[in-house]
């Protein structure tokens, strides 16, 4: 699929390859034709899309979700789909709370920056960005607890003091 990106604005009309966006005799981004494979996985996808069995344990009731996730489709997104309601706050990589430790499979979160890669590398991820790419078993996570194994000793090494106003800043 060919698509048109913009560098440095956001998306408009369509444009010639490589024609510059002027603002006041600025450049302001550049427009050209890249070729990509389209990963929108929040949308229907290719109906012949391979699929793999997702099982996902919600540890907070003890109910277990299963289904057969298309690969172009974000997991989170196509549960939902399926009636199966599952912890999410952003719905876009950001928080903590759709995250998933998984016992089993892999899965492709190019868009999790939620999680540090240390933690992707422990098995670690957000359902809301995640591709499957083989069949997945997984248990949700405390998004708190999953936070503080991230950042809590950067905070906590800070001197952070939880609830302490902050001292004013004043500009000069």
């Amino acid at each position: 699929m060919t698509k048109i990106a913009f560098i440095g604005v956001g998306l408009g009309p369509s444009l010639p390859s490589r024609h510059k966006l002027r603002s006041r005799g600025r450049t302001r981004g550049v427009c050209k034709m890249v070729e990509e494979k389209p990963l929108f996985g929040a949308l229907p996808g290719d109906p012949n899309a391979k699929t793999w069995k997702v099982k996902v344990l919600d540890s907070k009731t003890g109910e277990v979700y299963t289904a057969d996730v298309p690969e172009d489709r974000y997991i989170l997104y196509y549960l939902a789909e399926q009636g199966m309601e599952m912890p999410a706050q952003c719905r876009n990589g950001c928080c903590t709370t759709c995250a998933v430790k998984l016992q089993s499979g892999e899965v492709h979160q190019p868009e999790a920056l939620g999680l540090l890669k240390e933690m992707k590398d422990e098995g670690y991820a957000l359902m809301c960005v995640s591709y499957p790419r083989s069949d997945i078993e997984a248990t949700t996570q405390d998004e708190d607890e999953v936070y503080v194994k991230q950042f809590g000793e950067s905070f906590e090494s800070g001197g952070v003091v939880p609830g302490a106003v902050l001292d004013a800043i004043e500009d000069d």
